[in-house]
């Protein structure tokens, strides 16, 4: 299984689990099935809303991660005033490095 079928089928399993815990909440009170069928109806928005912001804190991880990959392994590794040297070459994978890091945080700040 590929990780994005686990993430599809991880947010198939939670959504359930949401679903269940509000049918739960509702089986309590003295309501019909078709009642109960309407509040979860009525409820799905905020399911949605709930599974697009666990979506969005998993690409935020992620991207955090690969920045902190970048910045932690190939930055700390250099003293800052040969990372600069490097930077100011014209094909530096340095200068690459930069570019990546600061793609990845713009990618992060349009997640949030």
């Amino acid at each position: 299984m590929t990780p994005t079928e686990q993430d599809s089928n991880g947010n198939g399993i939670l959504k359930q689990r949401i679903y269940e815990e509000i049918a739960v909440i509702f089986a309590g009170k003295d309501l019909s099935h078709e009642q109960i069928a309407s509040l979860m109806d009525d409820r799905k928005e905020s399911v949605e809303l709930i599974m697009r912001l666990i979506t969005a804190d998993r690409e935020r991880v992620e991207l955090e991660a690969r920045i902190n990959e970048l910045e932690n392994r190939l930055r700390v590794q250099f003293i800052p005033s040969h990372w600069a040297r490097l930077c100011a070459e014209v094909n530096s994978w340095a200068k690459y490095v930069d570019r990546r890091i600061a793609e990845l945080k713009a990618q992060q700040e349009e997640v949030k």
